[in-house]
Parts: structure tokens; C-alpha cells; sequence
């Protein structure tokens, strides 16, 4: 930022500035508000994702008040909103060859088991570094997201006829196949 007297010219300079690097784009503080960060290395813990909670006051606060976590239905949606999220937008932008996969968990639903081709149970915690380290989505993209799983939210039914993130959506299968996963 250019040395200014003005306090006027200072803040305009401020709100244009980058203050993350994301990819192939940049926040600045006046959009930061619009993005959820999602921080790479969270598909490598079982408390990732604030234990899998992250979406829920976007969730909330952005046409799924009634959400809830004493209740199974919104605690399979808010997970399966998460893991169709993270797999569609923020493990695409990972530069590492990953592999995600989804499991049943009162933690975070979404982690991965590989990293460049070596099992991640396989590799020094030292390697176990995924690029780039945080990765913004739109609140837009993840609501968007959310209202069409909710449309179609009779399709994520097991064979017992019980709520699970563990099924994919058909673009979640479409992004898995184009990224070689499955």
C-alpha cells in the first residue's frame, strides 16, 4: 500500500488489496465476508472442518434455520452438504494427487487416505502437506449447493431406508470419476 496522509485514501486501498491468495484468485477484505475458508490440511483430522460443523450457521443463516443438530435429519444434511461441498470445490483445487472418501463419524465426515499415490498412514507427518493450505468457496456456491441436495434429499436413503452422507449425489460421482478418485 502506497504511503498516504489522507485516512480516506488509506481505507480505499485497504478494501482493494489482497489479503489471501487462493489459487488463481484473490480476497480482498471486502469480499472476504462472501467465502467460507476451508483449510486443506483438515481432510487429514478427525476434528476437521470444526468437527464437521463449519456450515452450520451458513446453513442457518442462509434459508435452513430449522437446522439442528439433536435431530438426525439435519445432522445427516448438514454432513452431507459438507462433504458434497468439500469434495465438488475445495479437494478439485488441491494441487496434491488426493484421494477423499466419506465416513460415518460423529467428527468431521470427509477426510483423505492418499496423498501423491502413498497411503497417508504411510508417510512421515512431515509429508503430510497439502496444497495450497486454504482453499474459499463462496457462501453462494455452498447454498446453492445445499438447496439442491435438499430437493433431492429422498435419493440419500441406504437400503435401510435411513438418512446417509455416504451417497453421493450424481455430481458428486460425476467430479469423483473426473478426478480419478474412483
Amino acid at each position: 500500500m502506497a504511503k498516504t496522509d489522507s485516512p480516506s485514501r488509506r481505507n480505499s486501498d485497504v478494501r482493494r488489496s489482497p489479503i489471501f491468495e487462493y489459487g488463481n484468485y484473490c480476497i480482498t477484505v471486502a469480499d472476504s465476508s462472501s467465502l467460507i475458508e476451508f483449510q486443506s490440511e483438515h481432510l487429514l483430522s478427525k476434528w476437521g472442518f470444526d468437527d464437521g460443523d463449519l456450515l452450520i450457521p451458513t446453513l442457518k443463516n442462509n434459508g435452513f434455520p430449522n437446522i439442528d443438530t439433536d435431530n438426525d435429519f439435519w445432522i445427516f444434511f448438514n454432513r452431507l452438504v459438507l462433504c458434497e461441498v468439500v469434495e465438488r470445490f475445495v479437494c478439485t483445487q488441491i494441487e496434491n494427487q488426493i484421494k477423499p472418501y466419506r465416513c460415518l463419524s460423529s467428527h468431521n465426515p470427509i477426510r483423505i487416505y492418499e496423498i501423491d499415490g502413498h497411503h497417508v498412514s504411510n508417510l512421515p507427518i512431515n509429508d503430510l502437506i497439502l496444497r495450497p493450505w486454504a482453499i474459499a468457496v463462496k457462501k453462494t456456491q455452498i447454498i446453492a449447493t445445499a438447496k439442491q441436495l435438499y430437493q433431492e434429499r429422498r435419493q440419500f436413503k441406504d437400503s435401510n431406508g435411513d438418512w446417509s452422507y455416504l451417497i453421493s449425489s450424481e455430481v458428486a460421482k460425476i467430479t469423483r470419476v473426473q478426478q480419478g478418485w474412483e
